[in-house]
């Protein structure tokens, strides 16, 4: 997550962990104690080896209650983030204030 976003989530109000890899996500997830898992998980499809729908797929059978929103420039990967469990997908580049209603539906329903 580049720092522009992770800023602009900060200022909306969020604690943000990154990661760098679907590994680094995962052992991010692994240790943190149940009662303070994330809200909701935001990757990128582009990760190196392993890709945001493996991600997603490792997150919706670990950890089913946790949203994930997958975003990529090709919006013709839809379908297949849809597919591998993501809740949202959103084609770069997105507007910031697109974000911000995106979470506010999400986690303020």
């Amino acid at each position: 997550m580049n720092m522009i976003l992770r800023d602009f989530l900060h200022n909306q109000g969020y604690s943000v962990i990154t990661a760098t890899s679907v590994h680094g996500a995962l052992r991010s997830l692994e240790s943190i104690d149940a009662d303070k898992l994330p809200a909701m998980v935001l990757s990128d499809v582009r990760l190196g080896s392993l890709t945001g729908f493996d991600l997603c797929r490792k997150i919706l059978l670990d950890y089913p209650e946790i949203p994930v929103v997958l975003f990529s420039v090709f919006d013709q990967l839809e379908t297949e983030a849809l597919k591998s469990g993501a809740r949202r997908f959103l084609k770069k580049p997105f507007a910031l204030e697109i974000l911000a209603a995106l979470l506010n539906e999400e986690l303020n329903p």
